[in-house]
């Protein structure tokens, strides 16, 4: 199972890339509301550390003792709005599916119950 939702993630993360990629730029530059471009900071920041706690996990490193640098401002700006558009893109490629699967499970007991 595990390396088919790899193989799923690697694919959505290369159809994803251009979409991502010209919004990200637009998005970017055309931030005016401080509290928006903090959450976007706010998501960079938490999925670094999140990158770093894993990554040192799956290594068997130690993280008691280990403090996690923030990144600066742009880099996390970037990393947070690209972590946004990337989770609204897998919400609707694994949402839509799923609504499709519980539509059709309703429509079949309402068969089955006639």
């Amino acid at each position: 199972m595990l390396p088919l939702f790899k193989l799923f993630s690697l694919f959505v993360r290369i159809l994803a890339r251009p979409v991502i990629a010209k919004t990200k730029a637009h998005t970017s530059s055309k931030l005016s509301s401080q509290q928006l471009k903090g959450f976007f900071v706010w998501i960079g920041n938490s999925t670094h550390k999140v990158n770093i706690l894993v990554n040192r996990n799956f290594l068997k490193m130690k993280t008691s003792d280990f403090k996690i640098q923030l990144l600066n401002e742009s880099a996390a700006l970037e990393l947070g709005v690209e972590t946004f558009y990337e989770i609204i893109i897998y919400s609707c490629i694994l949402g839509l599916p799923i609504m499709e699967l519980y539509k059709s499970v309703a429509e079949s007991r309402e068969k089955s119950a006639k």
